[in-house]
Parts: structure tokens; sequence; C-alpha cells
């Protein structure tokens, strides 16, 4: 009889030992993400301050290397779009001048340039040469490869233009930026 509650015993343990075993899931949606490295000139900010006679005359002024670089990684297709906010203007500009009214005719003009590490990336919208921002996203650039970019970086120059009587003495400003966007 004792033989037999060991025995029993044994078997209502046994279960015990070796247990059960569960098992759940990590997982969910990763989401877009992308990491746009700028590199502005240092000489872009005062770069006005050069404008001459000859400048006016022939319209505008070229700013190369506004951008000496932008660095891009992103793990799904991609957009790079450029906008300018508002122009900070000199007292006594003239409301009809196109750096006041956030025309499409903004006065400022970007071109990509040396894009490295092409990782599929192509230039939209005529970029390769000035075309004119707006404050509405412009995309630029476009980076098609189905993995994702992984090392790419591009250049860019931009061109102010000025007005004889018009664009007065004194400081102006733009902002410049740029977004990186996933391609739906």
């Amino acid at each position: 009889m004792r033989k037999l509650g060991v025995l029993f015993l044994i078997v209502l343990i046994v279960p015990f030992v070796y247990g059960q075993t569960s098992s759940g899931y990590v997982g969910g949606a990763i989401p877009f993400v992308s990491s746009l490295s700028v590199t502005w000139s240092a000489s872009a900010p005062t770069a006005l301050s050069g404008v001459t006679a000859a400048h006016y005359t022939q319209g505008y002024i070229d700013i190369s290397n506004t951008i000496l670089t932008a660095s891009l990684v992103a793990n799904d297709t991609c957009t790079i779009s450029a906008r300018i906010g508002a122009w900070t203007v000199p007292s006594g500009y003239p409301s009809s001048g196109d750096k006041a009214d956030g025309s499409p005719d903004s006065d400022l003009k970007l071109r990509i340039t040396g894009i490295t590490g092409a990782d599929d990336m192509s230039i939209e919208n005529s970029f390769d040469s000035f075309q004119y921002l707006t404050t509405s996203d412009q995309v630029c650039l476009s980076a098609n490869n189905a993995s994702g970019v992984t090392s790419t970086s591009f250049a860019a120059d931009t061109e102010v233009d000025l007005a004889w009587g018009v664009d007065l003495a004194g400081t102006y400003q733009v902002q410049i930026t740029l977004t990186a966007a996933q391609v739906p």
C-alpha cells in the first residue's frame, strides 16, 4: 500500500514538474523613420552683403553651396521637399515687391547639385536647374529604392533675385526648410 501511495504521489507531481509553456508576440507596425542631417554654409546668412551693381544689372546673385551637404538615411522610399518661410525685409520695402507678398515668384531659387551614394535618388521637378521656392513644400528629390536609403548626400545652391528700385538697402533674411517624407 505504501508503494502505491508513493507512486500516486509521483504521478500527481509529474505534471507540475514539467509545467506548461506559454508564448507571446513582440511586434507592431514600424513607422517611416528618416534622418536628414544638413550642413549649411556659414557664409550664406551674410551672402547678400556682397551685392554689387553688377548683380542688380544681371537681376540676381548666386550663392554657391548654400547647403554644403545634406545626408539622408531612411527605412523606405521617400522624397525631399523644400519650402521657404516669409522674408524679413527692411523698413520701407515696397509691398508690391516679390519678397513681401509671398508670391510664387519668391525671389529665391534653389538648385540641387552633387548627389552622391545615389540609392536610386533622382532630382524632381527640374531642381537640377534653379527653381523658385514657395511657402508650400515642393518635391526636389526622390529616393525610389524599395529597401530604403542607406547613405545619400547632396548639396544645393541658391539664387536671390534683385531689382533696382525694389530691393532697398537693408537686411534681408528668409528661412529654407527641407523635409524628408515617405512615399505613400
